[in-house]
């Protein structure tokens, strides 16, 4: 049953990592300025305001930062469902991919937690 701990732990890490909120990242702030980005984009004289680089390198950032958010999100909730069978009915085989899965969604919620601070 180390198991159980260990992907519990590594799962309450991935939460903590993920709550980037307050720490540099609220999502619905930052929803708001990629519309607010996509909607200049959209403008065919795009090309002619001096910062036209700087808005589409920020449009590409904002949409990583978001696409690593939901990707965490995602495993969470992954981890969290396939974690409920296991404890309704124990398998080794299920525990020690949700060992693995839990150990690269850390890294992965640590690496987006450090780009987003």
């Amino acid at each position: 049953i180390e198991q159980k701990e260990l992907i519990e732990k590594n799962l309450s890490k991935i939460r903590e990592n993920f709550n980037l909120k307050g720490g540099g990242f609220d999502y619905n702030l930052i929803n708001d300025r990629l519309d607010n980005l996509k909607k200049k984009t959209a403008d065919p004289n795009i090309w002619n305001y001096p910062d036209a680089k700087e808005i589409f390198q920020e449009l590409k950032l904002i949409e990583k930062k978001i696409r690593d958010y939901n990707n965490i999100e995602n495993s969470i909730k992954s981890i969290e469902e396939f974690y409920s069978l296991l404890e309704k009915e124990y398998d080794e085989d299920l525990a020690n991919e949700l060992v693995k899965e839990t150990e690269v969604s850390l890294k992965a919620s640590i690496k987006t937690r450090y780009l987003n601070l």
